[in-house]
């Protein structure tokens, strides 16, 4: 029997893959660093701990060890983590081989966003705009805002860490220049104008250089993405590719040589042209609705690692869909808030599936386990957002009375006040960003800060740091403390972030709550500061700057007279 073995698991790429490969009778093993929804399928034969990528020498040595001990005849990185990882490999290394990966050259031009567009006009392909921003200090300002700025490789190693960065939309010379501080100090910069339109994928399977079978798909919802640009497609739907795409994108990658699978993506912009906006170098998030149409990529890889012949290109149905649902739900609901009458419309063509031209992401009826976890999970996720929100308006306003009573009850005596306590959960963001900036306003007074992490000595994110220091704060050397009765006792203000942080000192120190200020309301309009722990750069940048104006707002509350 046919080994495959599936990277990072935890994408939806490598659910899709295991389940294609499951029906055509292969044995899938998976591998991803913790248990993800993948390890419900029925169609795993083993399940494997997947080491981290920041290290790619002990992370190949692993998989190399595997290999060795199970005989795998593909191996199928599904997200640029481990795809990154065996890229590291000599060109004939038979990792590389079972992996279906082209050259050491086309997987650069591939990565790297800006050798992309090079090779991209050098076919004669329209391209966005595009800058190429490696040192703040040698380019000017944009002439017009808001632009579109996009780390060179997605994937981008700070520190110790290699971590995904989103595209970030700058909408002013403060953003514009705020972010590049972030990012240039670790990778060059790409910037374009702000397009709008829909996105569209042509996706190939090539063999050394030559055109198998390809695919191509419209998005028909997709959302801005937290925080910042783009996101995955929770709606989408086949299309007849246009001739002019394929045709570019095929000699696009035949002068790539290009072994393996590739999505070009391309935006056709709302006045009409298309504009290639980058190459996706391995199977992708949407690639249930290639298979389930009719073009099943992943069991042409196995044929392809495997030397057998592939079938000539597939008739595929068009038109047909796919749907993320609990994503593409969020997003129906969210739009039926702001735009009910078309939310009802979006919701009504969720009963496609009744006719036979839309299938569902995971619903395989001989692999039900995936999606009964994928449907429990989403159901628990809502049921605990929509408690939140329940909550939500009695938490604001108790937070906002008790914080009202003690800006009255502490205003009399607050220029005699000698110790700051900032607090929030980790120790490792919010708070000690807060203390530094305090301790550089306020030099007289005794500033600390803490969390209620169980856990001292961590450091800060190193994404994080990167975002303080482009605020002029250095987080390098922090390590966290864990909160003690003696520290709140001893401090004559405790400063929260959210109102958890309220809810866990309500539950600690009942006592000392006349101490307590709400950091956010003390500027206008006030809000929560909420917890960046994992989130992109521009989401963080948003919640510092929020951070800033209240401890300016701080400052001037504690100097002025009442």
């Amino acid at each position: 029997m046919l080994k495959a073995l599936v990277l990072d698991a935890f994408s939806r790429s490598a659910v899709e893959t295991i389940q294609s490969l499951g029906r055509h009778g292969v044995e899938v093993h998976a591998s991803a660093p913790e248990n993800c929804l993948a390890f419900h399928s029925r169609r795993v034969h083993s399940r494997w701990e997947q080491p981290t990528t920041n290290e790619p020498r002990l992370f190949l040595e692993w998989l190399r060890r595997l290999d060795l001990e199970q005989g795998y005849s593909l191996i199928v990185p599904s997200t640029e983590y481990s795809l990154l990882a065996l890229s590291k490999t000599a060109e004939e290394d038979v990792l590389r081989a079972k992996a279906q990966l082209p050259d050491s050259n086309a997987l650069e031009t591939a990565f790297d966003k800006w050798k992309t567009v090079v090779a991209a006009k050098a076919c004669g392909i329209a391209t966005p705009p595009t800058r190429l921003i490696e040192s703040l200090s040698e380019v000017s300002a944009p002439e017009s805002y808001p632009v579109v700025l996009k780390t060179a490789r997605s994937l981008v190693r700070i520190g110790d860490e290699i971590i995904r960065m989103d595209s970030m939309l700058a909408r002013d010379p403060i953003e514009w220049e705020r972010f590049l501080r972030v990012l240039l100090p670790y990778t060059p910069v790409l910037e374009q104008p702000c397009l709008s339109g829909y996105g569209v994928g042509i996706e190939m399977l090539f063999r050394h250089g030559q055109l198998v079978w390809y695919f191509c798909h419209r998005r028909l919802h997709e959302g801005s993405g937290a925080g910042g640009l783009g996101s995955a497609s929770w709606y989408r739907c086949s299309m007849e590719a246009p001739p002019d795409l394929l045709r570019q994108s095929t000699e696009l990658m035949k002068r790539l040589c290009w072994h393996g699978v590739a999505m070009i993506e391309f935006l056709r912009a709302s006045d009409g042209p298309y504009w290639l906006m980058e190459i996706n170098p391995r199977l992708w998030g949407s690639v249930g609705l290639a298979i389930d149409a009719g073009v099943d990529f992943p069991w042409g890889l196995l044929l392809s690692a495997t030397g057998q012949t592939l079938p000539p290109q597939p008739i595929y149905r068009v038109p047909y869909y796919a749907r993320a649902i609990e994503e593409d739900a969020r997003w129906m609901f969210g739009l039926a808030r702001s735009k009910p009458l078309m939310g009802i419309r979006e919701l009504v063509k969720v009963g496609r599936p009744v006719l036979g031209c839309e299938s569902w992401d995971y619903f395989d009826w001989g692999d039900f386990g995936v999606a009964f976890a994928g449907t429990s999970q989403f159901l628990r996720q809502a049921g605990r957002s929509l408690q939140k929100r329940f909550r939500a308006a009695s938490e604001r306003r108790h937070a906002r009375t008790l914080h009202q009573a003690n800006v009255a009850r502490i205003g009399p005596s607050k220029l005699t006040m000698r110790r700051l306590l900032f607090l929030c959960y980790g120790n490792i963001c919010r708070s000690p960003f807060a203390e530094a900036l305090a301790r550089r306003l306020l030099p007289t007074l005794d500033i600390c800060s803490a969390g209620f992490h169980p856990n001292s000595g961590r450091t800060s994110p190193v994404l994080f740091q990167a975002c303080a220091r482009s605020l002029g704060v250095d987080l390098t050397n922090h390590r966290s403390r864990s909160v003690s009765v003696e520290m709140v006792k001893s401090a004559d203000i405790v400063l929260l972030m959210d109102f958890n942080n309220l809810e866990e000192f309500q539950h600690q120190y009942s006592d000392q709550l006349g101490k307590v200020l709400m950091l956010g309301m003390l500027v206008s309009p006030w809000s929560e500061i909420r917890d960046p722990y994992g989130t992109n750069v521009q989401q963080t940048i948003r919640v510092l700057e929020q951070a800033v104006a209240a401890i300016e707002g701080l400052t001037r509350w504690l100097e002025t007279p009442s």
